[in-house]
Protein backbone atom coordinates (compact mmCIF):
# COMPACT_ATOMS: atom_id res chain seq x y z
CA UNK A 1 0.00 0.00 0.00
CA UNK A 2 2.61 2.16 0.85
CA UNK A 3 4.39 1.75 -2.16
CA UNK A 4 1.15 2.59 -4.10
CA UNK A 5 0.85 5.75 -2.47
CA UNK A 6 4.61 6.48 -3.15
CA UNK A 7 4.18 5.88 -6.49
CA UNK A 8 1.00 8.09 -7.14
CA UNK A 9 2.70 11.12 -5.57
CA UNK A 10 5.44 10.95 -7.61
CA UNK A 11 5.81 12.69 -11.09
CA UNK A 12 8.09 11.73 -14.05
CA UNK A 13 9.35 14.81 -16.07
CA UNK A 14 10.43 14.10 -19.26
CA UNK A 15 12.60 15.96 -21.25
CA UNK A 16 10.72 18.01 -24.22
CA UNK A 17 11.61 16.66 -27.87
CA UNK A 18 14.50 17.95 -29.35
CA UNK A 19 14.16 21.30 -31.80
CA UNK A 20 15.29 21.14 -35.27
CA UNK A 21 16.31 24.62 -37.22
CA UNK A 22 17.87 25.45 -39.97
CA UNK A 23 20.30 28.52 -39.92
CA UNK A 24 20.87 30.64 -43.02
CA UNK A 25 24.55 32.83 -43.16
CA UNK A 26 24.70 35.83 -45.08
CA UNK A 27 26.88 38.55 -46.38
CA UNK A 28 25.14 41.61 -47.67
CA UNK A 29 28.36 43.39 -49.49
CA UNK A 30 29.63 43.45 -45.88
CA UNK A 31 26.66 43.17 -44.40
CA UNK A 32 26.59 39.72 -42.16
CA UNK A 33 23.41 38.06 -40.41
CA UNK A 34 21.45 35.73 -39.95
CA UNK A 35 18.25 34.29 -41.41
CA UNK A 36 15.87 31.58 -39.90
CA UNK A 37 15.30 29.13 -43.23
CA UNK A 38 11.92 30.06 -44.07
CA UNK A 39 11.84 33.68 -43.00
CA UNK A 40 13.65 36.88 -43.55
CA UNK A 41 13.81 38.24 -40.22
CA UNK A 42 17.69 39.05 -39.78
CA UNK A 43 19.21 37.63 -36.54
CA UNK A 44 15.99 36.74 -35.10
CA UNK A 45 15.84 35.82 -31.38
CA UNK A 46 14.95 31.74 -31.04
CA UNK A 47 12.92 30.69 -28.56
CA UNK A 48 13.09 27.28 -27.02
CA UNK A 49 11.64 25.20 -24.13
CA UNK A 50 14.13 25.08 -20.98
CA UNK A 51 17.27 23.01 -21.03
CA UNK A 52 15.62 21.74 -24.98
CA UNK A 53 18.19 19.82 -26.97
CA UNK A 54 18.33 22.16 -30.55
CA UNK A 55 19.94 20.38 -33.46
CA UNK A 56 21.08 23.03 -35.81
CA UNK A 57 21.26 23.03 -39.86
CA UNK A 58 24.24 25.37 -40.59
CA UNK A 59 23.68 26.68 -43.77
CA UNK A 60 25.34 29.90 -46.50
CA UNK A 61 23.30 32.00 -49.12
CA UNK A 62 27.26 32.76 -50.73
CA UNK A 63 30.74 32.29 -50.47
CA UNK A 64 31.80 34.25 -47.55
CA UNK A 65 32.32 31.25 -45.16
CA UNK A 66 30.65 31.04 -41.67
CA UNK A 67 29.97 28.94 -38.49
CA UNK A 68 27.56 28.71 -36.18
CA UNK A 69 27.99 28.80 -32.10
CA UNK A 70 26.13 29.46 -28.89
CA UNK A 71 27.18 30.66 -25.29
CA UNK A 72 30.95 30.57 -24.29
CA UNK A 73 31.69 28.46 -27.51
CA UNK A 74 34.41 29.71 -29.12
CA UNK A 75 35.03 26.84 -31.75
CA UNK A 76 31.54 26.36 -33.05
CA UNK A 77 30.46 24.34 -35.70
CA UNK A 78 32.38 23.67 -39.04
CA UNK A 79 32.45 26.22 -41.79
CA UNK A 80 29.95 26.57 -44.33
CA UNK A 81 31.94 27.84 -47.54
CA UNK A 82 29.34 27.78 -50.44
CA UNK A 83 25.10 27.47 -50.67
CA UNK A 84 25.88 23.62 -51.37
CA UNK A 85 27.63 23.12 -47.77
CA UNK A 86 25.87 22.38 -44.75
CA UNK A 87 26.77 21.54 -41.16
CA UNK A 88 25.26 20.51 -37.79
CA UNK A 89 25.42 22.09 -34.15
CA UNK A 90 23.74 20.45 -31.27
CA UNK A 91 23.39 22.56 -27.82
CA UNK A 92 21.08 22.36 -24.96
CA UNK A 93 19.03 25.46 -24.38
CA UNK A 94 19.57 27.78 -20.81
CA UNK A 95 17.36 26.12 -17.76
CA UNK A 96 16.41 30.24 -17.68
CA UNK A 97 17.17 33.78 -18.69
CA UNK A 98 19.16 34.46 -22.23
CA UNK A 99 22.34 33.40 -24.30
CA UNK A 100 23.84 34.14 -27.67
CA UNK A 101 24.19 32.07 -30.95
CA UNK A 102 27.15 33.77 -33.44
CA UNK A 103 29.08 33.32 -36.02
CA UNK A 104 32.92 33.50 -34.80
CA UNK A 105 34.43 35.60 -37.00
CA UNK A 106 31.82 37.88 -38.34
CA UNK A 107 30.12 38.03 -34.63
CA UNK A 108 31.67 41.03 -33.66
CA UNK A 109 30.51 42.82 -36.94
CA UNK A 110 26.66 41.69 -36.00
CA UNK A 111 26.41 38.39 -37.31
CA UNK A 112 24.66 37.72 -33.53
CA UNK A 113 21.22 37.11 -31.87
CA UNK A 114 19.90 35.69 -28.88
CA UNK A 115 18.21 32.78 -27.41
CA UNK A 116 15.45 32.70 -24.85
CA UNK A 117 13.73 30.47 -22.87
CA UNK A 118 9.82 29.87 -23.23
CA UNK A 119 7.16 28.28 -22.35
CA UNK A 120 8.05 24.15 -21.37
CA UNK A 121 6.32 23.48 -24.85
CA UNK A 122 9.01 25.33 -26.58
CA UNK A 123 6.77 28.28 -28.61
CA UNK A 124 6.56 31.17 -26.67
CA UNK A 125 3.71 33.46 -27.50
CA UNK A 126 3.46 36.41 -29.29
CA UNK A 127 3.60 39.75 -28.49
CA UNK A 128 0.65 40.78 -26.43
CA UNK A 129 0.43 37.07 -25.05
CA UNK A 130 -1.48 35.67 -27.71
CA UNK A 131 -0.63 32.96 -29.48
CA UNK A 132 1.07 32.82 -33.21
CA UNK A 133 -0.97 32.80 -36.26
CA UNK A 134 -1.41 29.19 -37.98
CA UNK A 135 0.82 28.67 -41.39
CA UNK A 136 -1.10 29.92 -44.38
CA UNK A 137 -1.27 28.22 -47.54
CA UNK A 138 1.75 28.83 -50.11
CA UNK A 139 1.27 30.70 -53.02
CA UNK A 140 1.69 29.72 -56.68
CA UNK A 141 2.61 33.43 -57.64
CA UNK A 142 4.33 36.80 -56.65
CA UNK A 143 5.18 39.76 -57.58
CA UNK A 144 8.91 40.80 -57.04
CA UNK A 145 10.87 44.13 -57.77
CA UNK A 146 14.13 44.59 -58.63
CA UNK A 147 16.38 47.53 -57.54
CA UNK A 148 19.51 49.36 -58.11
CA UNK A 149 20.52 51.36 -54.79
CA UNK A 150 23.55 53.18 -55.99
CA UNK A 151 25.06 50.15 -57.83
CA UNK A 152 23.57 47.49 -55.17
CA UNK A 153 21.15 45.31 -56.67
CA UNK A 154 18.67 43.64 -55.20
CA UNK A 155 15.26 42.01 -55.07
CA UNK A 156 12.40 42.90 -52.49
CA UNK A 157 8.58 40.76 -52.39
CA UNK A 158 6.06 43.62 -53.84
CA UNK A 159 4.57 45.03 -50.31
CA UNK A 160 8.22 44.02 -48.19
CA UNK A 161 11.76 45.39 -47.67
CA UNK A 162 13.42 42.76 -46.84
CA UNK A 163 16.41 42.32 -49.63
CA UNK A 164 16.78 39.45 -51.72
CA UNK A 165 13.94 37.52 -49.37
CA UNK A 166 13.64 33.25 -48.87
CA UNK A 167 10.16 32.88 -51.36
CA UNK A 168 7.79 30.04 -50.21
CA UNK A 169 5.54 28.75 -52.94
CA UNK A 170 3.74 25.53 -53.53
CA UNK A 171 5.41 22.17 -54.46
CA UNK A 172 5.21 20.46 -57.54
CA UNK A 173 2.98 23.49 -59.11
CA UNK A 174 3.48 26.04 -61.65
CA UNK A 175 4.48 29.10 -60.39
CA UNK A 176 3.63 32.42 -61.89
CA UNK A 177 6.01 35.40 -61.26
CA UNK A 178 5.33 39.22 -62.00
CA UNK A 179 8.83 41.16 -62.38
CA UNK A 180 8.85 44.70 -61.72
CA UNK A 181 11.39 47.28 -61.75
CA UNK A 182 11.77 50.47 -59.10
CA UNK A 183 14.13 52.42 -61.69
CA UNK A 184 15.76 52.69 -64.61
CA UNK A 185 18.66 50.17 -64.57
CA UNK A 186 17.26 47.27 -66.76
CA UNK A 187 16.61 44.00 -64.22
CA UNK A 188 14.99 40.38 -65.89
CA UNK A 189 14.31 36.99 -63.47
CA UNK A 190 15.45 33.86 -63.58
CA UNK A 191 15.56 30.31 -62.01
CA UNK A 192 17.57 27.21 -61.01
CA UNK A 193 19.76 27.09 -64.41
CA UNK A 194 17.83 29.56 -66.91
CA UNK A 195 20.55 31.39 -68.43
CA UNK A 196 17.70 33.17 -70.37
CA UNK A 197 15.34 34.34 -67.76
CA UNK A 198 12.06 36.65 -68.49
CA UNK A 199 12.01 39.80 -70.84
CA UNK A 200 13.82 42.71 -69.10
CA UNK A 201 12.03 45.43 -67.13
CA UNK A 202 13.62 48.99 -67.38
CA UNK A 203 11.65 51.01 -65.86
CA UNK A 204 8.96 51.38 -63.06
CA UNK A 205 5.66 51.37 -65.92
CA UNK A 206 7.31 48.03 -67.01
CA UNK A 207 6.25 44.46 -66.29
CA UNK A 208 7.34 40.99 -67.32
CA UNK A 209 5.55 37.58 -66.58
CA UNK A 210 7.86 34.65 -65.84
CA UNK A 211 6.61 31.22 -65.17
CA UNK A 212 8.43 27.56 -63.92
CA UNK A 213 7.44 24.27 -62.10
CA UNK A 214 8.13 23.80 -58.64
CA UNK A 215 10.19 20.93 -57.63
CA UNK A 216 9.11 18.68 -54.74
CA UNK A 217 7.99 19.62 -51.21
CA UNK A 218 11.39 20.74 -48.58
CA UNK A 219 13.84 21.40 -51.69
CA UNK A 220 14.59 24.73 -53.00
CA UNK A 221 16.26 26.65 -55.71
CA UNK A 222 18.14 29.85 -56.50
CA UNK A 223 16.20 32.72 -58.20
CA UNK A 224 17.99 35.68 -59.69
CA UNK A 225 18.84 38.56 -62.34
CA UNK A 226 20.81 37.34 -65.23
CA UNK A 227 23.13 40.16 -65.51
CA UNK A 228 23.64 41.07 -61.88
CA UNK A 229 23.00 37.51 -59.85
CA UNK A 230 26.48 37.30 -59.40
CA UNK A 231 26.84 40.80 -58.20
CA UNK A 232 24.61 39.59 -54.93
CA UNK A 233 20.85 40.40 -56.74
CA UNK A 234 20.06 36.32 -55.96
CA UNK A 235 17.65 34.59 -53.53
CA UNK A 236 16.19 31.51 -52.68
CA UNK A 237 12.44 29.93 -53.40
CA UNK A 238 11.75 27.13 -51.34
CA UNK A 239 9.02 24.47 -52.19
CA UNK A 240 6.33 23.52 -49.28
CA UNK A 241 2.48 23.21 -48.65
CA UNK A 242 2.56 26.21 -45.85
CA UNK A 243 4.36 29.07 -45.25
CA UNK A 244 5.62 29.47 -41.13
CA UNK A 245 4.33 32.72 -40.34
CA UNK A 246 6.71 35.49 -39.25
CA UNK A 247 7.60 35.06 -36.10
CA UNK A 248 6.68 38.01 -33.25
CA UNK A 249 9.08 41.14 -32.69
CA UNK A 250 11.39 40.81 -29.68
CA UNK A 251 11.89 42.92 -27.51
CA UNK A 252 15.59 44.00 -28.84
CA UNK A 253 13.69 44.34 -32.24
CA UNK A 254 15.53 41.85 -33.72
CA UNK A 255 12.53 40.13 -36.17
CA UNK A 256 11.23 43.69 -36.48
CA UNK A 257 11.43 46.39 -39.65
CA UNK A 258 15.06 47.18 -38.39
CA UNK A 259 15.93 43.78 -38.95
CA UNK A 260 13.94 43.15 -41.89
CA UNK A 261 15.36 46.24 -44.02
CA UNK A 262 18.06 48.75 -44.95
CA UNK A 263 18.62 51.00 -42.47
CA UNK A 264 16.77 54.36 -43.16
CA UNK A 265 17.50 57.75 -42.74
CA UNK A 266 20.90 59.68 -43.35
CA UNK A 267 24.30 59.80 -42.56
CA UNK A 268 25.96 62.32 -39.16
CA UNK A 269 29.58 63.76 -39.86
CA UNK A 270 32.40 62.26 -37.56
CA UNK A 271 33.53 65.83 -36.41
CA UNK A 272 36.95 64.34 -36.67
CA UNK A 273 39.72 67.11 -37.85
CA UNK A 274 41.87 64.19 -38.82
CA UNK A 275 39.24 62.83 -40.73
CA UNK A 276 37.15 65.69 -42.59
CA UNK A 277 33.79 64.85 -44.69
CA UNK A 278 33.98 61.05 -43.06
CA UNK A 279 30.75 59.88 -42.08
CA UNK A 280 28.23 56.84 -40.29
CA UNK A 281 25.11 55.76 -40.29
CA UNK A 282 22.69 57.40 -37.79
CA UNK A 283 21.69 54.40 -36.18
CA UNK A 284 25.34 53.58 -35.49
CA UNK A 285 25.89 57.06 -34.08
CA UNK A 286 22.75 56.69 -31.93
CA UNK A 287 23.84 53.35 -31.10
CA UNK A 288 20.83 51.87 -31.84
CA UNK A 289 22.22 48.48 -33.87
CA UNK A 290 24.98 46.07 -33.04
CA UNK A 291 28.02 46.82 -35.44
CA UNK A 292 30.72 49.25 -35.72
CA UNK A 293 31.13 52.24 -32.98
CA UNK A 294 31.74 56.03 -33.96
CA UNK A 295 35.13 54.79 -32.48
CA UNK A 296 35.50 52.17 -34.49
CA UNK A 297 35.03 54.58 -37.84
CA UNK A 298 37.64 56.95 -36.35
CA UNK A 299 39.86 54.60 -36.04
CA UNK A 300 39.26 53.08 -39.94
CA UNK A 301 39.75 56.50 -40.91
CA UNK A 302 43.31 57.07 -38.86
CA UNK A 303 44.57 53.94 -40.26
CA UNK A 304 43.42 53.17 -43.27
CA UNK A 305 40.19 52.24 -45.04
CA UNK A 306 40.41 48.65 -43.38
CA UNK A 307 41.72 49.58 -40.20
CA UNK A 308 44.89 48.27 -40.60
CA UNK A 309 48.38 49.90 -39.45
CA UNK A 310 48.43 52.02 -43.00
CA UNK A 311 48.57 55.35 -42.87
CA UNK A 312 45.27 57.31 -43.97
CA UNK A 313 45.91 59.85 -46.62
CA UNK A 314 47.36 63.05 -46.09
CA UNK A 315 45.20 65.99 -46.19
CA UNK A 316 46.29 69.56 -47.16
CA UNK A 317 47.40 70.04 -43.07
CA UNK A 318 49.65 67.39 -43.64
CA UNK A 319 51.94 69.51 -46.40
CA UNK A 320 50.45 73.40 -45.43
CA UNK A 321 51.96 72.94 -41.68
CA UNK A 322 55.59 71.44 -42.55
CA UNK A 323 55.70 73.93 -45.13
CA UNK A 324 54.99 77.25 -43.46
CA UNK A 325 57.72 75.93 -40.36
CA UNK A 326 60.21 75.43 -42.95
CA UNK A 327 59.38 79.33 -44.53
CA UNK A 328 59.69 80.85 -41.25
CA UNK A 329 63.14 78.81 -40.54
CA UNK A 330 64.28 80.21 -43.75
CA UNK A 331 63.33 83.47 -42.73
CA UNK A 332 65.01 83.49 -39.73
CA UNK A 333 68.75 82.24 -41.18
CA UNK A 334 68.43 85.00 -43.71
CA UNK A 335 67.22 88.10 -41.36
CA UNK A 336 70.57 86.42 -39.42
CA UNK A 337 72.80 86.37 -42.84
CA UNK A 338 71.97 90.02 -43.46
CA UNK A 339 72.49 91.32 -40.03
CA UNK A 340 76.18 89.94 -40.17
CA UNK A 341 77.60 90.33 -43.45
CA UNK A 342 75.55 93.32 -44.77
CA UNK A 343 77.58 96.63 -43.78
CA UNK A 344 76.59 99.71 -45.16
Amino acid sequence: MAQNESANNTTATSPPPAAQITMIGHDDSGTYYWTKEGDSARNPTLTFAPGQHVVVTVKNSGSTPHNFAVGNDKKGSDYVSSPSDEATYEFDAPQSGTTSYFCIPHGPSGMKGTIKVGDAGGGAPAAGGEAAPAPTPAPTSFTIIGHDDGGTYYWTLEGDSARNPTITVQPDADITVTVKNSGSTPHNFGVGDDKKGSDYVNSPSDTATYTFHSGAEGASVKYFCVPHGPSGMTGTIKFAKEVAPKAAPSAGGTSGALGTGPINGGAVELGDPACPGAQIPQATEAGEIGGPTKADYQTRCEKGPQGDDAPRAASGADYVIPLSFGLIALGIVGVVYVHKYYKP
